[in-house]
């Protein structure tokens, strides 16, 4: 609980803003925006705006709120110009505030979740030593992170069952747009390359998918669209022993994995973490 532990040694506010803002109807099954204010304990937790749909601008409600502090934090997204989060940073440092901001999950050299916010960003975390000595020639101090919250994941740490087989797809397939860096999507073509059927038969486990919950999905289908669960029963094979989990303790399904196949993504950062056998499909 970091912002717990920053709160007790300094006067600490936490702006909710976009998808963790309560105005931000959930999108999920269960919503972990209570677990994450918990967390907050010694914070004073502000609600900042929120998006009723993905994309809503709210940039100008972001910039209006107070920037004076020592230290500003951005946390995830925060190269998403709908939250306005770069023009809040500039003022925050008009106050004499340090910027300190860490990208958006995993991505390719040169992705623009770093260099987009490079010019406010006084420090960042970075995945390792790698992408510290990629970015060395920029205006911005690099540490390199890791994933500090998958350190239980190490087999010192936790116990280890080989119950199924985990799938981690990133994008699906009825994703037709805002997918152009993705060569492959999650849906019938990729499933039967995959040929999990065969796979299933000489592991005789049952194969668990873990689906991300997305706010913009909708963007993306047609009116009548039951949702992602939906799509991914009409790709299955039949005869396939599967079933489809959303939000979820991901650190006990990892450990529950025999094996994993995933996109590249922080997950299957994860499940190497926890020195599960993956496979990383390339596109």
């Amino acid at each position: 609980p970091i912002i717990g532990n920053i709160a007790q040694v300094a006067d600490t506010v936490v702006y909710c803003v976009g998808e963790m803002s309560n105005e931000t109807p959930w999108y999920g099954k269960s919503d972990p925006r209570p677990d994450i204010h918990y967390h907050a304990l010694g914070a004073e937790l502000i609600q900042g705006p929120g998006q009723t749909d993905w994309g809503e601008d709210i940039s100008r409600r972001v910039c209006a709120l107070d920037a004076s502090c020592d230290l500003l934090i951005l946390d995830d997204n925060m190269e998403n110009p709908s939250y306005g989060l770069g023009n809040f940073a500039l003022k925050a440092k008009e106050h004499g505030a340090k910027v300190l901001g860490s990208p958006h999950g995993n991505q390719n050299f040169g992705g623009p979740h770093v260099l987009n916010l490079s010019h406010v960003l006084d420090y960042t975390f970075l995945m390792g030593e790698k992408e510290c000595r990629y970015y060395k020639d920029r205006d911005i101090i690099c540490f390199a992170g890791g994933i500090p919250s998958a350190d239980r994941l190490h087999p010192k740490l936790t116990t280890y069952t080989q119950d199924h087989i985990l799938v981690i797809p990133n994008f699906l397939g009825f994703r037709k747009t805002a997918t152009p860096h993705c060569s492959y999507t999650m849906g019938p073509e990729l499933i039967e390359l995959m040929e999990l059927q065969e796979l299933q038969q000489k592991m005789a486990l049952p194969i668990v998918f873990k689906v991300k919950p997305r706010f913009d999905e909708k963007k993306h289908h047609s009116k009548d669209w039951k949702g992602s669960e939906e799509y991914l029963h009409e790709s299955m094979p039949e005869g396939l022993d599967y079933r489809i989990v959303t939000d979820c303790d991901i650190d006990e399904l990892i450990s529950g994995s025999s094996c994993v196949i995933s996109s590249a993504s922080t997950l299957a950062l994860r499940t190497l973490i926890a020195r599960v056998p993956t496979i990383v499909l390339k596109g």
